[in-house]
């Protein structure tokens, strides 16, 4: 399991405190700052990131790179 950090202090020693709009809030006990978890997206690799930068340099169109990656384009 992950420890949660304050993000002021960086002590572990925290509560829950609540539920603000369906993210878990915490209250760091050392310093009583409260705080939520930064919320985890989809991470793309890097290489997939470089290889569309280089083909749009390149001048190929953003759905064309969809279609050569595989990826989104949005």
């Amino acid at each position: 399991m992950q420890e949660i950090q304050c993000p002021k202090c960086s002590n572990e020693n925290i509560s829950k405190s609540g539920i603000i709009s369906g993210r878990q809030r915490y209250k760091c006990k050392n310093c009583n700052y409260h705080f939520s978890v930064a919320k985890l997206g989809k991470s793309i690799d890097k290489y997939y990131v470089i290889k569309a930068l280089q083909l749009y340099l390149e001048g190929i169109s953003l759905r064309e790179i969809e279609r050569i990656i595989g990826v989104s384009h949005v």
